[in-house]
């Protein structure tokens, strides 16, 4: 297991030592339908999901088979829109564990982004190139293409029409760049810029965003479609808090939203989760406001994603995040706009320990929220879904069915055409992790 994630050796060496556990039944309950990736055996990481707009689905994660040749790799697999039935495809050539990033844009183009090992050093470590590759959802990529040099800290992010932005470390000198790509064009030459590389978005019309998080709070810098970007401003003030992760969105009207975390989790202390957002409208400054601080009543706690904001289709901005509640770590979700949070809701209800996973939007204002609670074995958890139709979120649906240990790590989208969601997570089948994929009703 050495090449396997620290965060997993446990669970698969309880499950080893217990003997193999059963596939996962055909349901995970009578209101969702559960059906597995075959094969997936040796996922390690979460199965992002995107679908284009024909109702294509595309799923991609990080695997390792000691047999295999390379041993880590990038998998993929495909959708049909019609059947909903999975179809794996060939690994992604060329890349082993490189954090892909693949976006969907116009009507069925994917765009790989990824880094790829160039040499490996001192101590086994390994030095990475940032590579892109085009293709076509349900087919495979074109050669890769190589954009930078010495790089860490990738993030990126595309538009509908196909407009990128790319930001990144060099890890030579430091400085972040980043390359921009308008639709059906080709990416420009790098630029170094006077940010960070914590989380980047771009807009249909083409603004551009890239925020990081300082020791004196959070920052973003803007680009304004056809203008330069603008200077550094920090969106949130918060000085005594260090390790917080920011993520950011635009609303259709140009709005953006920053939302941010911090996770103190030691052994000796009750976790400590603290998250907030802010609000920055086109023509005006940031808004902040603090969404909560509070501790578990206990040590130690699950850390879950960072707070992710989310826009729903009537353009409605929301932020999930993972909090308190009644001395345990709770997933939660309120509204935001210009004048703070509003319509808080406690999702995870009666479900101790709950860690944000992912979030998403789909049609008709519909929303998703996947979270993961621990279980037996230790190290196991079990992934939930509370889904929103109508303006309301229904009671949360556990996906994990009895006897199966799950590793959670979901990612969600909504199927554009049917208006389902469905949610990808990972369970242990035999002694290695595997993909299950559920869909909710129409």
């Amino acid at each position: 297991m050495r090449n396997v994630p620290a965060s997993l050796r446990p669970l698969l060496a309880a499950v080893a030592a217990g003997g193999a556990l059963a596939a996962v039944p055909a349901a995970a309950q009578a209101q969702w339908t559960s059906v597995p990736i075959t094969p997936s055996s040796g996922a390690v990481g979460p199965a992002n999901i995107a679908f284009d707009r024909n109702g294509t689905g595309i799923a991609y994660w990080e695997g390792f088979l000691q047999a295999s040749s390379p041993q880590k790799f990038t998998a993929q697999a495909v959708r049909s829109p019609s059947t909903g039935a999975w179809a794996r495809l060939p690994n992604i050539t060329g890349i082993t564990w490189g954090s892909a990033q693949i976006a969907v844009f116009a009507s069925s183009r994917t765009l790989l982004i990824s880094r790829q090992t160039s040499s490996i050093g001192k101590f086994n470590r390994a030095r990475f190139r940032l590579v892109y590759a085009f293709g076509h959802t349900g087919q495979a990529f074109g050669a890769l293409r190589t954009l930078a040099s010495d790089v860490s800290d990738v993030v990126s992010a595309t538009s509908p029409s196909g407009d990128t932005i790319v930001a990144w470390r060099n890890v030579a000198n430091g400085k972040t760049f980043v390359a921009e790509r308008p639709a059906g064009r080709s990416f420009g030459a790098p630029q170094a810029i006077a940010a960070q590389p914590g989380a980047v978005a771009i807009s249909p019309r083409g603004d551009r965003v890239i925020a990081w998080w300082a020791r004196n709070g959070g920052y973003a810098r803007i680009r304004r479609a056809g203008h330069g970007w603008g200077s550094a401003i920090r969106a949130v003030a918060a000085k005594q808090i260090t390790n917080a992760q920011v993520r950011v969105a635009f609303t259709p009207s140009g709005r953006i939203v920053l939302a941010w975390q911090a996770i103190d989790v030691t052994e000796s202390k009750p976790t400590l989760y603290e998250a907030g957002a802010a609000i920055r409208d086109r023509s005006g400054g940031w808004k902040s406001f603090l969404l909560e601080r509070a501790t578990t009543g206990a040590q130690g706690g699950p850390a879950g994603n960072p707070a992710l904001p989310v826009v729903d289709s009537t353009g409605n901005a929301y932020v999930a995040w993972t909090g308190v509640a009644q001395g345990t770590s709770a997933v939660k979700l309120a509204r935001v706009d210009s004048t703070g949070a509003r319509g808080r809701v406690l999702l995870s209800q009666g479900v101790p320990g709950a860690a944000l996973d992912a979030v998403a939007a789909g049609p008709a204002g519909s929303l998703v929220v996947t979270w993961s609670s621990p279980s037996a074995p230790p190290g196991a958890s079990v992934t939930y879904a509370s889904l929103r139709r109508g303006g309301v979120f229904a009671p949360a649906e556990s996906l994990t069915p009895a006897g199966v240990a799950g590793i959670g790590n979901s990612r969600v989208a909504f199927q554009p055409l049917t208006g389902q969601a469905v949610v990808t997570w990972e369970y242990v089948n035999g002694s290695r992790g595997a993909v299950e994929v559920s869909t909710s009703p129409r």
